[in-house]
Order: structure tokens, then C-alpha cells, then sequence
């Protein structure tokens, strides 16, 4: 190679041997060494240019090119002298040699084990065929016969039948004894499994196949995270480490999971032993390690005090299942339960038994959560829950009853005790009878009664018939006296009420009636009022009678008519609402009221509706 010859042009007398790898205010890069005594360059600012001749082409030269830090330069210079290729080849052939000798002398140890259990398997081949023949006599039969043309039929036919009768009488403790002989020859042969040799084989293959000396799959994903790395740094993002995570670290986690209570010692060990198992472990696609739509319980973040509720539900659940009787006797007896149960039951709950059944089996399988609550303060009243507990079904559904009154009138803002009283009462003796309902009051005189209004049913006495004789109305009296009157003609009937009935001047009368309108109708024709007789009952003037004004109403519903012949009483309301009241105003009305006598209640009924009576009694609270 050729020498560089170049004089210096401050130091004519020094030739060049150093390039300035800095340029500072425009000095010369080629100098010499007395350039170097005479600046304040530094030693790692300059290199020898017989180094940058000779090395260039074949090594790494330290100080070139410029860089931040040169030290980079100075790793890769020492990386190259380790990885050079004599050092490499050595090392990569040592390798193999020293593998295949431990895996001849694996190979080895593995053939004479195997040797050794099929040379126990031909023994015991023999020693079954000896006992074989010890036990069927074998050897004997075949002498009887090799024998033949030295004795006649009649003699080898006996002693043939007596050989099989020494075998007959052997017969059960011979069948044992060979099916002993099959299971140890059995169980023999399940220490060798030959089908699993071409298993083994192809596994072995695929794990060299496999084997990834120069790191090849490392390096690819290396590449990938370099790549995510340099589109960060592009983006101005800052670098994120990805950690590598292969199938040895995803089992070891599930081991680790907390709570599997594994010690750190059985952790530790099972941690190495997948590791060195890793190439094998490669070969499971882990993916998609977990089912769809499922993630494992992030134990780690759950508080000492949570775990052991875990624990304790787990062991519970597991004694539930077994069915451990003293087990879940000790749970329905516990205080937590017993309360609980005591609320559930509680008749004003109104629960199905269903439900009831569900839920106490509920509280038996989440006892572990419930034992920590406090039950002595579980009502705000004790003493309250266990007198209404004491009431039989009668009396908790009269009460419930009452309490749904209450409410209605609340809802109503009335306040005066005595329409309280009167409405109620009224409402009640639709679905109860009478006595009942004065029972029901003193039980339960949570409105604050006053006197109850007193009564007298006059319904039994009130019969109805058709004022002509066509019998175009359907007239039915039911077992509990009330009153349905249909028609089935298309033009208007009069029917008279309280047949060998008439009001008394003195009382005052309350009847009901409901009105509905006939199918296929839109509208609903019908008219009450008040007739009065001077001749015979049947011979009635419709002239002299006093009649109501229209009353507005919705189908289905009542109307109650008021009599009190003294006080000219003659009312028509909408029931149970009260909301429209048509009284009789004219003076006539009122006279003639008053002045006639045998006083009856008629109804005018149409096509269209039906009528049923409801009530009638004699209202002496308001006499």
C-alpha cells in the first residue's frame, strides 16, 4: 500500500498523519504532529490516516464517522472481535458436537430401559406358555395320541375321557388362574406402547425442525418492534416497550393465578421447568388461549378481604353440592337466616310460595356473604311485625281490606270521620255481609270510628213483574236476592217494583241498581220514578207519576235512589262517586209526594239495556 506523503503547510518539516474528525472557525483537518502540541485539539478529535489506509476496507475504525457519542463505534469494534468467524465456527460446532453426543447418550440410556422391559416381556411370553402347558396337561394328551398303533381305540378312548374329567373338575381354579395370567401380561405390555414410536419419532424431528439456533423467529419479531418503534419516533411519540411473551410465560401465569394458593417455591420450579421446555411449548398455537368473549379474574386486584370471601363461598358451594346435611342444618339454624326468613314469611308480603321456596334457597347458597350482617336491627318495629305475624289469613285479608279503603279516602283528602264511615260501610256490604262488616270495624278500628250506621235489608221482600202479560221481559231473582230484568223486544216496557211492598212515609229507603247496555247497543234508554195507586195494584195511572230528570253515567256503572216520603225525598246519584245528584224542586212534585199514598218505584226499560238490583235496604242512621 502505497505511504501518504504530504507535508504540513504550517510545519513543512512534519509530514501529514492525522484527519481532524471536527472542524472548529475553519482549521485545517490535515495536520501533522506538531499541529497537535501547538492546538488545543483533543486526542479523541483526530486519527491516524495510516489506520484509516490500512484497516479501512476490512474493520471498524473508532473515531470515523463523526457521531454524538464515538462510543457506539467502539462497541461495535469490540462486538466484531468476539463474533469473528473462527471464534463463531468454533463455537457453533462445538455445539453440535457436544448435543448430539448428549443426545447418543440419552438415546442410549432410553434403548437399554426399553431392551430391559422387552427382554421381562419375553420371559413372561415363556413363562405363560409354560404354565400353559403345566395346567391343560398338553404334553400328556399329546402322548396319549402320539401313541395310538400301540394301543386300541377302546383303550385311548378312556384314557382320553379321563383326562378331560381331571380338567373338568379343575375347571373353575384353572379359568382364574389364566385370567391372572392375562392381566399381568396385560399390564406388561402397557410399559411398551410400539404404536407411540412413530409419535415420538416425528416429535423429536419436528423439535430440531424446530430449533432456532440463530434466533430467526426472534430476530423477525425484533424487526417488527423496530419498525413500531421508528414509526413512533416519526410520529414524535414517545417509545413504548414490547415485551416478547411466549407459550411458557402464558402457561406459568395461569399456574400463578392467586388463587390456586401455589407456593413460591412450587411457582419457581414449575417457572424453570417451562422454560426449558419452551421449544416443545412453541408448538401450541396460544392465540386464542381463552374462550371467546370470557377474560380470566384479575385475582391481583381483589383485596385480601375479598379473597377470602372467594374461599369461603368455593368451600361453601362445595359442601352444598355434597350435600352435607349437619353442614346445611348449622346454616338454616344460624340467626342470619332464621331473621331473614321471618320477613320473607310475613303474610302482609303477599309472597307465592315459588317464590318464597327460590329465595330461601338462595340465602342458603349465599350464606358466606350474609354471615357478616347484623339481624338485630333488621326492623325498625319487632314487636309490631310479630302481632301482625300472629293473625290468621281471615283477618290479614280484612285488614288489608280496611287499608285499601283508607288509602282510597286519602286519596280523596276527606277528612270528616262520619262520610268515612257511611261510604265505607256502603262499599263493603257489596262484597261482605253486614255482621261481618261490624265485626271487621271493631277488630280493626283503625279509622276511628264513629256509631256505625244501622242497617235493614228490605231486598229479600222486593219482587218485580211486567206490567202487561206478553212476557217480553226476563225477570231473575238469584240466591242472594238480587234482582236481573232483561228484554227481548224492540219497544218500551213498564216494570213495576216491590210487589205487596210500599214505602213507609217515615223511612228512609237506599236502593242500587246497575245498568248495562244490551250488545251490539250504543246507547242506553231507561227511566225510574215513583208511582202512586188508588184502586187495585195491578190498575196503575202513568199519569200520576213523578219522574227524575236525565242522569249522566258510563255503562256498567250504579245509581242510588233516595226515598224519604215525609221529607220529599226523591234523589237519584251516580254511585259509588256521588258526583251528580238530581232531586225533585217543584213544589207540585213535592205535594203530590207527600199527599198520595202506597207509594211504588217503577222502571221504564228499553230495548237496550238490562237492569240489575243490587241493594235496597232502610238507612235508621239517618232517621
Amino acid at each position: 500500500m502505497e505511504k501518504f506523503e504530504l507535508k504540513c503547510p504550517k510545519h513543512p518539516q512534519k509530514k501529514i498523519k492525522f484527519l481532524v474528525n471536527s472542524i472548529y472557525n475553519d482549521q485545517q483537518v490535515l495536520i501533522c504532529s506538531k499541529c497537535i502540541i501547538d492546538s488545543e485539539i483533543r486526542k479523541g478529535e483526530f486519527i491516524l490516516i495510516s489506520q484509516i489506509m490500512q484497516q479501512g476496507d476490512d474493520n471498524l475504525i473508532q473515531k470515523w464517522p463523526p457521531l454524538e457519542d464515538s462510543q457506539i463505534i467502539k462497541k461495535l469494534v469490540d462486538l466484531t472481535q468476539e463474533n469473528n468467524n473462527i471464534t463463531l465456527m468454533n463455537n457453533v460446532n462445538g455445539f453440535f458436537e457436544d448435543l448430539k453426543q448428549k443426545i447418543l447418550e440419552k438415546i442410549g440410556t432410553i434403548q437399554k430401559i426399553v431392551m430391559t422391559k422387552a427382554s421381562d416381556l419375553s420371559n413372561q411370553n415363556e413363562q405363560i406358555i409354560q404354565k400353559y402347558k403345566e395346567i391343560s396337561q398338553i404334553h400328556q394328551l399329546r402322548q396319549l395320541l402320539m401313541n395310538e398303533k400301540k394301543q386300541d381305540y377302546n383303550n385311548l378312548e378312556q384314557k382320553c375321557k379321563q383326562l378331560i374329567k381331571e380338567l373338568e373338575l379343575q375347571k373353575e381354579k384353572n379359568q382364574l388362574i389364566f385370567q391372572e395370567l392375562y392381566f399381568n401380561m396385560s399390564q406388561v405390555g402397557k410399559d411398551i406402547d410400539f404404536q407411540s414410536t412413530n409419535v415420538i419419532q416425528e416429535q423429536i424431528l419436528l423439535l430440531l425442525d424446530r430449533f432456532n439456533f440463530l434466533q430467526e423467529k426472534q430476530n423477525e419479531e425484533q424487526e417488527e418492534i423496530d419498525k413500531r418503534a421508528n414509526s413512533q419516533l416519526l410520529n414524535n411519540k414517545p417509545t413504548i416497550q414490547y415485551e416478547k411473551i411466549n407459550n411458557s410465560d402464558r402457561i406459568y401465569k395461569l399456574i400463578s393465578n392467586e388463587s390456586n394458593y401455589c407456593s413460591k417455591q412450587f411457582l419457581k420450579d414449575i417457572k424453570q421447568i417451562l422454560k426449558s421446555i419452551e421449544p416443545l411449548l412453541s408448538q401450541i398455537e396460544a392465540q386464542d388461549i381463552y374462550q371467546k368473549d370470557k377474560e380470566p379474574i384479575k385475582f391481583k386486584n381483589l383485596k385480601k378481604e375479598n379473597m377470602e370471601k372467594i374461599e369461603s363461598y368455593a368451600q361453601h358451594i362445595y359442601k352444598i353440592n355434597q350435600k352435607k346435611k349437619q353442614y346445611i342444618k348449622q346454616i338454616e339454624q344460624s340467626k342470619q337466616i332464621k331473621e331473614i326468613n321471618k320477613i320473607l314469611n310475613f303474610r302482609l308480603n303477599y309472597l307465592t310460595d315459588s317464590f318464597k321456596n327460590n329465595f330461601y334457597e338462595y340465602l342458603i347458597e349465599t350464606y358466606p356473604f350474609l354471615s357478616s350482617i347484623d339481624v338485630d336491627q333488621i326492623t325498625t318495629s319487632s314487636e309490631n311485625i310479630s302481632s301482625l305475624q300472629q293473625l290468621n289469613d281471615q283477618e290479614t285479608n280484612e285488614l288489608t281490606l280496611l287499608i285499601k279503603k283508607r288509602l282510597e279516602f286519602n286519596q280523596q283528602n276527606v277528612s270528616d270521620s262520619k262520610y268515612i264511615v257511611d261510604q265505607l260501610y256502603q262499599q263493603l256490604s257489596i262484597y261482605i255481609p253486614q255482621n261481618d262488616i261490624r265485626n271487621l270495624f271493631s277488630r280493626f278500628p283503625i279509622f276511628d270510628l264513629i256509631k256505625i250506621n244501622r242497617t235493614i235489608d228490605i231486598l229479600q221482600k222486593i219482587y218485580f213483574y211486567e206490567d202487561s202479560n206478553k212476557n217480553e221481559l226476563l225477570i231473575k231473582k238469584h240466591s242472594n236476592n238480587q234482582i236481573t230484568i232483561e228484554s227481548n223486544n224492540q219497544i218500551q216496557f213498564s216494570v213495576l217494583c216491590l210487589q205487596n211492598f210500599t214505602f213507609e212515609k217515615n223511612n228512609r229507603y237506599i236502593i242500587r241498581i246497575k245498568v248495562e247496555q244490551q250488545r251490539y247497543y250504543s246507547e242506553i234508554q231507561f227511566s225510574v220514578g215513583l208511582l202512586y195507586q188508588s184502586r187495585y195494584l195491578k190498575y196503575f195511572n202513568y199519569q200520576n207519576s213523578l219522574q227524575t230528570q236525565q242522569v249522566p253515567f258510563s255503562n256498567g256503572n250504579q245509581i242510588e235512589i233516595r226515598i224519604h216520603i215525609n221529607e220529599s225525598i226523591f234523589e237519584v246519584l251516580d254511585y259509588p262517586n256521588y258526583n251528580t245528584k238530581i232531586v225533585m224542586m217543584n213544589y207540585q212534585s213535592k205535594y203530590q209526594l207527600q199527599s198520595q199514598f202506597n207509594h211504588k218505584l217503577f222502571l221504564n226499560l228499553y230495548k237496550n239495556a238490562n237492569i240489575s238490583i243490587m241493594e235496597a235496604y232502610i238507612d235508621k242512621e239517618q232517621q
